[in-house]
């Protein structure tokens, strides 16, 4: 297995085999990244079975997540440390991933049920066609909680290491990156709520 990947098999323990499978396409997708293929969504190389069931890559401890910066939707310049104090869960999509489109409305709910002072879902697109293909999607998919961010220029990707759409990550008080997960997933399910609590309760010593 690639080092530094830590599955959950505390929760899965007969998959192991599974995991070190997902493994090994993730580092399949980071050589085609580095090769210059640019990023992937997911879905069209791996089974659909894996799409709802995301890849955890859980940090044997928390990392500092690099500076980054983007625009809302009212062209002003944001960065991740605007949100410091709060937890995160930074999500990398854009409208033209297909996998990325069906999990938004799971994280639209997840904002409605947990957004405020404490935590924050993030939502950034990379679409190249700019805020407008953000704006025209989320009309057309009633997304009512998400606060839109936009990058362009997808230099995030580069400086979160990010090699496929969608990727999440959940992200400290601190703004340290806690866990990272690749593909699709649904956002609103009891098992991620119970862990962004935990993670809100949570303060720096």
């Amino acid at each position: 297995m690639t080092p530094g990947l830590h599955q959950r098999a505390e929760e899965r323990p007969a998959s192991r085999g599974n995991n070190a499978n997902r493994a090994a396409r993730l580092y399949t997708l980071a050589l085609l990244f580095l090769a210059g293929m640019g990023p992937i969504v997911l879905s069209t190389m791996w089974p659909a079975a894996i799409r709802q069931d995301p890849l955890l890559i859980a940090r044997p401890a928390p990392v500092e997540v690099p500076t980054i910066s983007f625009r809302n939707r009212l062209d002003e310049q944001v960065t991740l440390s605007d949100f410091r104090g709060r937890v995160v869960l930074l999500n990398i999509w854009a409208t033209w991933c297909v996998p990325c489109r069906e999990e938004m409305p799971a994280l639209d709910r997840l904002e409605a049920k947990l957004g405020g002072v404490d935590f924050q879902v993030v939502a950034l697109s990379v679409d190249r066609g700019g805020m407008t293909a953000v704006e025209a999607f989320f009309r057309s998919s009633r997304m009512r909680h998400l606060t839109r961010y936009i990058d362009e220029s997808g230099a995030s990707m580069q400086k979160l290491g990010i090699v496929g759409l969608p990727t999440t990550l959940l992200i400290d008080r601190e703004g340290r990156e806690v866990r990272r997960y690749v593909g699709a997933a649904q956002w609103d399910k009891e098992e991620f709520t119970q862990l962004i609590r935990k993670v809100m309760a949570r303060r720096e010593q």
